[in-house]
């Protein structure tokens, strides 16, 4: 995964060599970041919450 994080920031800097874009692609990857925790977290949890709701709902009598 950090091999694959080097890789599209040496993509996204060679795209931008100005200086005033590393600002910008740092953003980006601090984004690209959160979105893959976030994936992760919910491929993670999304059963167990799935699960909780049927616990609920057969509790309900639904």
């Amino acid at each position: 995964m950090n091999t694959l994080l080097m890789s599209v920031y040496a993509m996204m800097k060679s795209m931008f060599g100005e200086e005033e874009g590393q600002d910008l692609i740092e953003y980006a990857l601090i984004i690209v970041v959160f979105v893959l925790v976030a994936i992760v977290g919910l491929n993670l949890l999304g059963p167990l919450v799935s699960q909780m709701w049927t616990d609920i709902a057969t509790e309900l009598g639904g």
